[in-house]
């Protein structure tokens, strides 16, 4: 086996965006195809397509107390009965209407992904599922 000088390339983490709707979403997918990623470097994650569990169900979080919690995460909310409200509708929102695109870029090509999937209205979202503004 030839010595290798380099270490062997990793790929550019999948980039997701959050999309209002499926229409939006397909048509982020569509222009990203016409821009020359492959269909197999793309995906498409609907909200219904998740199953509701206790870990991502917002009444078993309020029932168990950690809607008071006093971590870093959840201060971040602030106490505002207006901004939560707020919240929670955006969330029953994102829960009956969002789509997550991701990109599985190659080299090079993540920072096209990125400005594509910014201009067709995506909401980049970082590994974390928080949003990238939010963060």
């Amino acid at each position: 086996m030839p010595d290798r000088d380099a270490l062997p390339r990793v790929p550019p983490a999948p980039l997701q965006a959050l999309f209002p709707d499926v229409r939006t979403a397909r048509t982020a997918i569509e222009t990203l195809l016409q821009g020359g990623f492959l269909s197999e470097q793309l995906g498409l994650l609907r909200a219904d397509d998740s199953v509701l569990s206790a870990a991502n169900d917002i009444s078993v979080y309020r029932a168990t107390g950690l809607d008071r919690s006093q971590s870093a995460m959840d201060q971040a909310r602030g106490d505002d009965p207006h901004a939560l409200e707020e919240r929670e509708r955006e969330l029953a929102m994102l829960r009956e209407h969002a789509v997550i695109v991701t990109v599985a870029p190659e080299e090079g090509q993540e920072a096209n992904a990125r400005e594509m999937l910014l201009s067709m209205g995506g909401r980049m979202l970082r590994s974390d599922g928080r949003l990238e503004e939010a963060a």
